[in-house]
């Protein structure tokens, strides 16, 4: 069964620029999620990368438990071109053959732009990307953006977990 990957990012800013503070990934096959993790980035080791104000207000008024994942985690915050590197690595590991975002204009052209500003190759090609809204629309599925479980809204690897399922019901649905 073929592995596709979901990625979700939290970040600084909403420009393809932004400075990435996580990285949320799931991969999933046609039934079910195979693996997901998160991997925290230290936004300071992105110096091309930039903070946009309105972006910093929004976090500011997100839930106590969304703002405290930005800081108070037990995981070590790497390096942006290290986060880039180990995300290529899981990509290739679980050969997935797409890659998945919540929209086309965001996490995956914030991925693109590091990966260019690091010289690190990008382990998909343009072909394989695909945006969730699309298929939502496709399949009358309406994206479920509240936490019905113990998710945190806002925290990268639960809104990885969430779009991917949503992405398996959404398929399943379409094949009738």
């Amino acid at each position: 069964m073929s592995n596709e990957m979901m990625v979700d990012l939290e970040t600084l800013g909403m420009s393809p620029k932004s400075k990435i503070i996580q990285i949320g990934w799931a991969i999933f096959n046609a039934n079910e999620i195979v693996k997901k993790g998160c991997i925290y980035v230290d936004p300071n080791t992105y110096p091309t990368g930039i903070i946009e104000w309105n972006t910093i207000k929004w976090w500011l008024v997100q839930s106590e438990k969304s703002r405290k994942l930005l800081t108070d985690t037990t995981e070590d915050f790497i390096q942006t071109e290290h986060a880039l590197n180990r995300l290529r690595i899981i990509y290739n590991r679980y050969r997935c053959k797409t890659i998945w975002s919540h929209g086309s204009i965001f996490d995956i052209v914030i991925l693109k732009e590091a990966f260019k500003s690091f010289n690190i190759t990008i382990p998909w090609s343009y072909r394989d990307v695909r945006d969730t809204r699309t298929l939502f629309d496709l399949a009358n599925l309406k994206y479920k953006h509240t936490a019905n479980d113990n998710s945190i809204l806002h925290y990268a690897v639960d809104d990885a977990v969430r779009q991917a399922g949503q992405v398996i019901e959404a398929k399943k649905k379409l094949k009738g």
